[in-house]
């Protein structure tokens, strides 16, 4: 969709990147919790940057060296700059790994 947002000349182009859904229920009080994102969002950091990608969340430069940008760096951010982004790989893409529950 298109917006006009506060500090930016012009009309902008935003999109849905992800979103997150959580519920509690009778049978799961502990809260039930979906994560689906863009597939475009950000690369695996355990697999090699393809050059011709565009991600939402690496810059070209450092797609196409690597060796010039420190991914998952945070970086705080108190209003828009138009700066290149934060770096951002994915280091679990399916979630951490799975545990087992302790037997008493």
């Amino acid at each position: 969709m298109e917006a006009d947002i506060n500090g930016v000349t012009g009309k902008e182009k935003l999109g849905l990147i992800g979103f997150h859904f959580a519920i509690a229920t009778a049978l799961h009080p502990e809260m039930i919790l979906a994560s689906f994102e863009h597939l475009q969002n950000s690369a695996r950091c355990d697999a090699p940057l393809e050059a011709d990608q565009k991600w939402s969340f690496a810059s070209t430069e450092c797609i196409k060296k690597p060796s010039s940008c420190t991914p998952n760096e945070v970086v705080t951010v108190t209003e828009p700059t138009g700066q290149t982004p934060t770096e951002i790989c994915t280091a679990h893409p399916f979630g951490t790994k799975k545990r087992r529950p302790k037997l008493r």
